[in-house]
C-alpha cells in the first residue's frame, strides 16, 4: 500500500515536472515573439514619423513651386507685352 503511494506520488510529481517542462519550452518562442513585436512596432513608429517629415518637406516644396510658376507666368507676361504680343 506505501509503495503505491510512493509510486502515484512519484507518477504525480513526473506529470508534474513534465508539464513545467513544457510549459517553459513554450514560453520562450513566445517571449521571442514579443520582442520581435515590439521592434516591429518602433520601427513602423520611427516609419511614420519619417513619412510625415517627407510630407512636410513635400507640402513646403509644392508651395515654393507654385510660387514660382506664379513669378515665371508674370515674367512672360512682361516679355509677351514687351516683345508686343
Amino acid at each position: 500500500m506505501e509503495v503505491e503511494i510512493l509510486g502515484y506520488t512519484l507518477l504525480a510529481l513526473v506529470t508534474i515536472i513534465g508539464f513545467a517542462v513544457a510549459i517553459s519550452k513554450m514560453s520562450k518562442p513566445i517571449n521571442d515573439l514579443l520582442v520581435v513585436v515590439q521592434e516591429l512596432k518602433d520601427c513602423i513608429k520611427q516609419l511614420k514619423e519619417t513619412n510625415l517629415t517627407h510630407n512636410e518637406k513635400l507640402e513646403r516644396h509644392r508651395k515654393e513651386i507654385d510660387g514660382l510658376k506664379i513669378k515665371v507666368k508674370e515674367l512672360e507676361t512682361k516679355i509677351d507685352m514687351y516683345h508686343g504680343n
